[in-house]
Parts: structure tokens; C-alpha cells; sequence
């Protein structure tokens, strides 16, 4: 995708070279990715082929009903859990180990965010691949299965301000 190399602001690494492209695979049937930011799944790929293995995908794109119908599964095991021991991480038997959806909304329901093995993400993340391709982990804390981009609406949120100054004054 050519998109994905022309908004790097300059000095940023650069891209990896195509050969290096790897593979972002569901995990299972359930994982739906029809409908994922083809800049996402650029970028992971792009992750992917710097890891040197597939990244398997534990959710991608959710619906507002699969989001809320998540939200309610993790709030029903949430509150079933002793008052003193409550922890974030509840084990679904529907969704396997689940940590804090959004309630209605989330970057899953835009195909902007990806949940992919925790231990991965966080291996990721310390190799810094998620920086250079440009994905980041803005929950890692709370939810260490989250993987997005580092842009919203178009625009490198660390290039913010160059990114756009550059792009008004290009016409």
C-alpha cells in the first residue's frame, strides 16, 4: 500500500522493505477482519514481517452488538467475582480471556483496533516494531491485548502538527 509510506514524518524509520511483509491470520473462525482499516492490516503485516512469524488475531472487527454483548459478558464475570479479588482479566467461556471492553463503542467497531495475544503485544511493543510500524498499545496497562494505529483520523498523532502543516501547504 502506498499510503502507508507517505506520511511519515521525516526522520521516522523507514518502512520495511516489501519482502519483509509477514502474515496477520485469525486465530479462529470467530475473528472477523472484513471491514479492518487497510491501513491497519498494512501496518501489521508490516509487523509481522519485522517479527519474522504471523500475527494471529483474537478479535478485529466487532459490530455495536458483538461490542455491547462483549461489555455484558465481562461485566457479568466481573461482578461475579469476590468484592477483594476483582480483577479486569475475566476467562469467557465465549471469548477466552477478556479484559475491559469499551460498553458501546470502541476503535474494533471502526476496524481500527486489533486484540492479538498479550504476551505478543507486549513482546512487540519492547522490540519497539510496534513503533515502527506504527501501531501502539495505548491501553497496555489495562487492556495488554489492544493493538491499534498510532494515527486518528488520517494524522500521525507524534507528527500532529508537522503532518499538518505539510499537508495545507501543499496545495
Amino acid at each position: 500500500g502506498g499510503s502507508s509510506e507517505s506520511g511519515a514524518p521525516q526522520g521516522a524509520a523507514p518502512d520495511a522493505p516489501s519482502g519483509l511483509r509477514g502474515e496477520v491470520l485469525p486465530a479462529d473462525n470467530r475473528v472477523n477482519m472484513a471491514g479492518m482499516n487497510p491501513r491497519l492490516l498494512a501496518a501489521l503485516e508490516r509487523a509481522s514481517g519485522l517479527y519474522g512469524r504471523p500475527l494471529y488475531l483474537t478479535s478485529a472487527v466487532r459490530s455495536a452488538q458483538e461490542q455491547k454483548d462483549m461489555y455484558d459478558e465481562w461485566k457479568r464475570l466481573y461482578d461475579a467475582q469476590p468484592a477483594d479479588r476483582r480483577s479486569e482479566r475475566v476467562i469467557s467461556p465465549r471469548y477466552g480471556v477478556l479484559y475491559k471492553p469499551g460498553q458501546y463503542d470502541s476503535e474494533h467497531t471502526r476496524g481500527n483496533a486489533v486484540d492479538m495475544n498479550d504476551t505478543v503485544a507486549a513482546e512487540l511493543d519492547r522490540m519497539g516494531i510496534l513503533t515502527t510500524a506504527k501501531l501502539k498499545r495505548p491501553y497496555a496497562d489495562r487492556d495488554p491485548v489492544h493493538v491499534e494505529l498510532m494515527e486518528r483520523g488520517g494524522v500521525l498523532e507524534e507528527g500532529r502538527d508537522r503532518k499538518s502543516t505539510r499537508l495545507n501547504s501543499s496545495h
